[in-house]
């Protein structure tokens, strides 16, 4: 709901004594925590500071900036997954886009899939892990992923065990 509303003010409790008065940025800090990491795509698409990263349709982490590469031939998104949701990003891990609707009109007719609500309002980011006989280790805070426009069928279906450490 907040992307639609347009600017925003993020406030982060601080341990010092009560203020009154705050000094305001222009960017937000990228503080904070969890771990960070990078995706790189062709396209922007819907991304933007604030899209939700989700796991299984849960949100595990945020996206907390995006720019053009060195080069300005990919765009490069930063992420940061929650501290409890760590574990889960493999360093085989797929993203992909996801928006809360996906139309398809073909010669049986029009096919339309909807998201959660707050996909249909936020978009995001989704991940999954390749199933296979041994997990593949954690990804190292810092890993480079590639953003996938859309998944590819079988990505959905993953259902891949990540025991939890």
């Amino acid at each position: 709901m907040q992307n639609l509303l347009g600017q925003s003010i993020e406030v982060q409790p601080g341990n010092g004594e009560s203020r009154f008065e705050f000094e305001l940025h222009k960017e937000a800090r990228h503080g904070g925590a969890g771990n960070t990491y990078t995706l790189q795509s062709e396209k922007r698409g819907s991304v933007s500071v604030g899209t939700p990263i989700l796991y299984r349709d849960i949100e595990v982490g945020k996206v907390i900036d995006v720019r053009l590469g060195e080069f300005a031939d990919r765009v490069i998104t930063t992420i940061r997954i929650a501290p409890q949701y760590t574990y889960l990003l493999r360093q085989n891990s797929v993203f992909w886009n996801v928006s809360g609707l996906d139309m398809s009109i073909g010669i049986t007719g029009a096919n339309v899939k909807a998201g959660t609500f707050d996909s249909m309002l936020r978009g995001g980011i989704t991940f999954a892990t390749p199933e296979q006989k041994q997990l593949t280790p954690a990804a190292p805070e810092g890993h480079t992923f590639y953003l996938y426009p859309q998944a590819q069928e079988e990505w959905t279906k993953w259902r891949t065990p990540i025991p939890k450490p």
